[in-house]
């Protein structure tokens, strides 16, 4: 390859890389716009009067666990502990372990039904689907007309079902989300940044989605379904490990509606080892691409409004962003040997400004509206973002390759093995998790990737001092930084 095409060559990977993120970004901007306009609105109208007593249809709970010791009875226990009828609940737990955690759910499920608990343990010793065959083989056995979803590092709330039901008098809404709060969010820096990404979805995107009349996401747990809609979108599905999005989709195709009520939280663990974080958010992205894999034709296919499917494929596609972070971290590095040879090079480079200046205005703006409230008064909001905010574009830089290589996993159509978050029961400071089973004993192949890529990304810097070029240098410190930080957390496994 000559120089000539060399240079094209690095150029236009800089341009996909930035047109890609510029689109995710514009996207997310759409949010935000809606949010800002009218999700004032929406908090006010969100929460639904409360049923009457004689109101009150018959729920189902159903807790799908493997191997969690240390959580199962805590979420047994809250369940048990919801405010509603006796005779209008029941709760299955539908526990797949393999340890002694079978033991602690058969016992905790008996200690209830000695109390006159409609409570009963649902065993397989095959795995086959995972959470979502476990979901499968227990819900033709539910007596209830809505089932309610949590996994094991849940602590619903006492209303829960109380303030979620009333959502259901529209005869359109076939689910119900609540928002996910976070019961060990001052940890480390780690879930500190976890529980950012997390409320920029369900404060803001689920928000915007709401009052944008566009779909709406049910995340897996703490929400509600209406029986009916899960049969009639085809059931729960194991030929993905998203099988939380997958349905949802499949149920707005049908024309059901998703409600959701961001005053109303579920708190829950958030992981506390870059292992489990790193295994969460593969599980997530896997699922997505085979998600998008198995629905995206359908979804171009339906007779929806314009807005409706363009931001329905937005939220499917909204995962080629890593790819695009991915290409504009590697093109940027050659970019210097053909800027510093041809100056007029930078012309074509327009896209990646425009995506670094959209990049640098939303980015911020979603995690200031976060913190504020999170933390209520600005000035504890804006000295937390001095904090929150360079870790928090660090990791989302560092996962990158991990995730590219999660979507593309994905979309191969390859099936492996559903890898569990492990939870430890970590909510104070002074919890520790290291000498509890579960805790890390693998490094993932892509780790030491990341490890060469911050090699790579700390030669771009000397690079770019050397050269007199640097333009790109924040970029490239930004990038040795996430990968260094991911890397080093992955390999001492904490």
């Amino acid at each position: 390859m000559d120089w000539v095409s060399f240079s094209g060559l690095v150029i236009t990977i800089n341009l996909i890389g930035a047109f890609i993120l510029t689109l995710y970004k514009l996207g997310e901007l759409h949010l935000l716009y809606f949010y800002l306009r009218r999700g004032p609105e929406f908090a006010k109208r969100a929460r639904a009067a409360p049923l009457a007593e004689h109101e009150l249809p018959r729920v189902t709970i159903q807790l799908p666990m493997y191997n969690e010791r240390y959580v199962a009875e805590r979420l047994i226990d809250a369940c048990v502990a919801i405010d509603y009828p006796r005779h209008l609940l029941e709760i299955q737990v539908l526990d797949d372990s393999t340890d002694e955690s079978l033991a602690l759910s058969r016992a905790r499920v008996a200690h209830w039904q000695g109390k006159g608990v409609d409570i009963t343990l649902l065993h397989r010793t095959d795995r086959t689907g995972y959470k979502a065959g476990a979901l499968v083989a227990a819900t033709p056995q539910a007596k209830g007309e809505f089932i309610a979803v949590f996994d094991a590092d849940f602590v619903p709330p006492p209303d829960f079902l109380r303030r979620s039901l009333p959502h259901f008098r529209d005869e359109q809404v076939g689910v119900f989300q609540s928002r996910w709060g976070h019961l060990n969010q001052e940890y480390s820096i780690l879930t500190r940044v976890q529980s950012v990404f997390l409320d920029m979805h369900f404060m803001i995107e689920h928000v915007g989605r709401q009052v944008g009349g566009l779909f709406t996401r049910f995340n897996g747990s703490g929400g509600i379904w209406r029986a009916s809609a899960i049969a009639d979108a085809g059931g729960w599905s194991a030929d993905t490990l998203a099988e939380d999005l997958d349905l949802v989709f499949r149920a707005q195709l049908n024309g059901w509606k998703v409600a959701y009520d961001a005053s109303l939280v579920a708190p829950a663990e958030i992981p506390v080892t870059m292992s489990d974080f790193r295994a969460q958010q593969y599980r997530w992205s896997k699922g997505k691409a085979q998600v998008v894999r198995k629905l995206l034709g359908r979804v171009i296919r339906a007779r929806l409004p314009f807005l409706v499917k363009g931001h329905a494929l937005f939220d499917l596609l909204n995962l080629t962003a890593y790819p695009g972070v991915l290409l504009l971290s590697l093109g940027s590095v050659p970019i210097l040997w053909v800027i510093t040879a041809h100056p007029e090079a930078t012309r074509y480079l327009a896209w990646a400004s425009i995506a670094f200046v959209i990049n640098t205005l939303v980015g911020p703006w979603y995690v200031l509206i976060v913190l504020r409230q999170q933390y209520g008064a600005w000035p504890r909001a804006l000295r937390k973002f001095l904090t929150v905010f360079p870790p928090l574009m660090a990791i989302a830089v560092g996962v990158t390759v991990f995730q590219v290589t999660a979507i593309l996993d994905g979309f191969s159509g390859r099936k492996s093995a559903f890898v569990k978050t492990a939870k430890f029961r970590i909510v104070g400071a002074d919890d520790r998790w290291r000498d509890k089973v579960y805790s890390p004993r693998q490094i993932a192949a892509t780790t030491y990737v990341e490890g060469a890529l911050v090699l790579l990304f700390l030669t771009a810097i000397v690079m770019g001092i050397t050269l007199h070029n640097i333009a790109i240098l924040p970029f490239h410190f930004l990038l040795a930084c996430g990968y260094a930080y991911v890397f080093g957390r992955s390999i001492i496994r904490a």
